[in-house]
């Protein structure tokens, strides 16, 4: 009997625990959820040109055919050239408190000198003053250096809390990897920036804060997501009060 309700209680838990991502392509251009965030303008902070000194670049990878790219070879000591983004988030409920996740990709399967460092700089407010990083490259061995603030640079640089997205639940899948098994195979990863509520939307602020420490190094920022916190079931309360009477009989 005891041996049942404790099981019971740990399925309750771990389900009460965690909802599934809802994962939030970003996107640019008219109608898009993602802007300037110094003026609010859907356009002028990207192009279509990869290695740009002053603007993302817009490719045709990972989730939807559509990515945001920033520090290639030719702009890896432009730190700070590149616009602030706002992502925004919406469709929440007021009442409901959600995790509010981030999402970019890294080049896993590259095996070469100089490493690739893929990051990204985030967070629910408009200072941004932490870049993330994966520090898991799979398939080769790679030098284990961590991407550099650098002189132009500024805040800290951590892989703490970013975990490859193919361990995560999701209302719907975003696209996990690319080219798989291959030097240019390309893993999506996340990390939870925190949690929001009271309101029906939730922004999330992307930044390149850091200076490269190779010409291979950049962000390709993907999306972002929510994930509902659960208020304690009925039944887990239950199962909780079964406990405490089991511990009571015992005693």
């Amino acid at each position: 009997m005891r041996s049942a309700i404790l099981a019971l209680l740990a399925a309750l838990s771990a389900s009460s625990a965690h909802a599934a991502i809802t994962y939030v392509d970003a996107a640019g251009g008219a109608g898009g959820n993602t802007v300037n965030a110094s003026g609010g303008s859907a356009t002028d902070w990207y192009g279509t040109t990869s290695g740009s000194d002053t603007l993302w670049t817009e490719r045709g990878f990972a989730t939807n055919s559509t990515v945001y790219e920033a520090l290639t070879a030719t702009n890896n000591g432009s730190v700070g050239g590149l616009p602030k983004l706002k992502t925004t988030i919406t469709g929440l409920d007021s009442g409901e408190t959600y995790n509010v996740w981030v999402f970019f990709v890294d080049n896993t399967g590259d095996d070469a000198t100089p490493i690739q460092n893929w990051s990204i700089g985030a967070s629910l407010t408009a200072t941004v003053d932490t870049t993330y990083w994966s520090q898991v490259q799979p398939l080769g061995t790679h030098n284990s250096a961590t991407p550099v603030v650098g002189t132009n640079g500024s805040g800290t640089v951590t892989s703490i809390g970013v975990l490859e997205a193919s361990s995560l639940d999701f209302v719907v899948d975003p696209v996990f990897t690319e080219n798989l098994g291959l030097v240019s195979e390309r893993r999506l990863f996340g990390v939870n920036l925190g949690q929001v509520s009271g309101s029906t939307t939730a922004d999330v602020y992307i930044q390149q804060l850091i200076e490269t420490n190779s010409s291979e190094s950049r962000t390709w920022y993907d999306g972002v997501g929510y994930e509902l916190v659960p208020e304690p079931s009925i039944a887990l309360l239950g199962s909780l009060g079964l406990l405490a009477l089991l511990r009571r009989r015992r005693a």
